[in-house]
């Protein structure tokens, strides 16, 4: 029986502490290179890297393919959800500026899009191209290095969950989660596990 595995790591955290980051290129923090190591095993098993091309993935995907001799790939449609206007707030400001729309969208995240911003329904298309194409593998072990909403898309398509419960996923930095695909069935292994 033929498995595939794919191991999900959420970037570590990056500078300019807690704010709707989107596409900004804010790089990591030292902690946050701490977190992502220890997050991984000492065994590097996978045959290749995917990345989101934002630097608080890419840096360290670039390193970690250097010393670990993996190759890596860089994917657009790994990037975070493009939040618009809100890039580079933090909550505690939009609450301030614009709580009506903020509360919206987290109460009803596929209805109501941040201004100027990716709507629900585009983001988890694009990010389900990756997770589809990455289905027709026959075996083999990735690592993808991306975002808190891109691995929430993934683990609800996985489990079937609707996608106005995405916010119900907890995602913190550097949280490792891995889906085993057996038969073309995925399963989430684990969720957020650290070593």
């Amino acid at each position: 029986m033929n498995t595939l595995t794919i191991d999900l790591l959420r970037h570590g955290e990056a500078r300019g502490g807690q704010r709707f980051r989107g596409w900004r290129e804010d790089p990591l923090t030292d902690d946050g290179w701490n977190q992502m190591y220890k997050a991984l095993p000492a065994r590097r098993p996978w045959g290749r890297i995917i990345s989101s091309p934002l630097k608080r993935c890419s840096d360290f995907t670039r390193k970690l393919s250097q010393t670990s001799h993996i190759p890596a790939q860089m994917e657009n449609d790994l990037k975070e959800l493009h939040f618009g206007d809100w890039e580079g707030h933090t909550p505690t400001e939009l609450l301030h500026s614009d709580a009506e729309r903020v509360q919206a969208f987290w109460d009803d995240p596929l209805n109501n899009t941040p201004p100027n911003g990716e709507s629900l329904g585009v983001f988890r298309m694009r990010v389900l191209g990756v997770w589809n194409r990455l289905m027709e593998e026959d075996e083999g072990r990735f690592l993808l290095i991306t975002h808190g909403g891109v691995i929430r898309v993934i683990i609800a398509e996985v489990l079937g969950m609707p996608a106005e419960n995405l916010f119900r996923i907890d995602v913190p930095h550097a949280c490792l989660s891995r889906i085993m695909v057996q038969d073309g069935i995925p399963r989430l292994a684990f969720h957020c596990r650290t070593q």
